[in-house]
């Protein structure tokens, strides 16, 4: 049975299950390390809207954890690319890395 996904781009805004704030996606497919070793991924990582980046604001997260995608980002042809070849990977064996739980890193809530 082939997997479906659908990653959001870049810009995507989005609120998580149980959570208020708004989320801005920064990055997709991060590895997640702690103490220098890589734990796994998330399918995205982002920043706290209208913050933005900052050193103490990451959240991390998987589209199971998306209660609302409230604005879609920007895509284009390398973005589709992108995606398909997320979801070839997960069709073939996946990816090398454990797909982790929902964290919020060095914040207290989202």
């Amino acid at each position: 049975m082939e997997k479906e996904a659908d990653l959001l781009p870049l810009g995507s805004v989005v609120r998580l299950n149980n959570g208020t704030s708004k989320l801005v996606v920064t990055g997709r497919l991060p590895l997640y390390q702690e103490d220098g070793d890589i734990q796994g991924y998330f399918e995205y990582v982002a920043a706290l809207h209208p913050v933005g980046m900052t050193d103490s604001r990451v959240a991390y997260f998987n589209n199971r954890d998306i209660a609302e995608v409230i604005f879609r980002g920007y895509e284009d042809e390398a973005d589709l690319k992108y995606k398909e070849q997320y979801i070839s990977s997960l069709n073939h064996g996946g990816l090398p890395y454990k797909q982790l739980d929902v964290r919020v890193v060095l914040c207290s809530k989202y």
